[in-house]
């Protein structure tokens, strides 16, 4: 927790520091699956086809547990890791800055979010938010 502590407060001038600071406490906290690994995808459950036999849709619905249960396996420790950095990231944020900045479900998006306030053309919108 020492190194969650140690992320500056993103102000609109250290945008550099405090992404480098960030992404150092998240991996160190082990925390930072949700940003390396993209959001695992919840497979379709299988529709019977007009013709299809039983044994047919059998295979498609054998198919989808295997597929759902790695999912529901994959996706508890993703989920887990979003809701942690979503909470680091916006409390390691100005206030000014964080009610700019829209919400969003994934800390990959969010962090997208961020990062174009602080670069490229928009660098000069976000250091009048500061």
């Amino acid at each position: 927790m020492n190194l969650l502590n140690g992320i500056p407060e993103l102000d609109g001038r250290n945008y550099g520091k405090w992404y480098q600071k960030l992404e150092i406490a998240l991996a160190m906290a082990n925390i930072d699956l949700t940003i390396n690994t993209p959001q695992p995808q919840e497979p379709e459950k299988p529709v019977r086809a007009q013709n299809e036999t039983d044994a047919a849709f059998a295979v498609h619905q054998k198919k989808y547990d295997a597929d759902k249960t790695l999912y529901d396996k994959e996706m508890a420790p993703w989920a887990d890791s979003n809701r942690k950095c979503l909470l680091i990231i916006k409390g390691s944020i100005s206030e000014s800055i964080r009610m700019a900045i829209t919400a969003c479900p994934t800390t990959a998006e969010y962090l997208q979010k961020i990062k174009s306030q602080f670069t490229g053309s928009s660098k000069t919108y976000a250091t009048t938010l500061a």
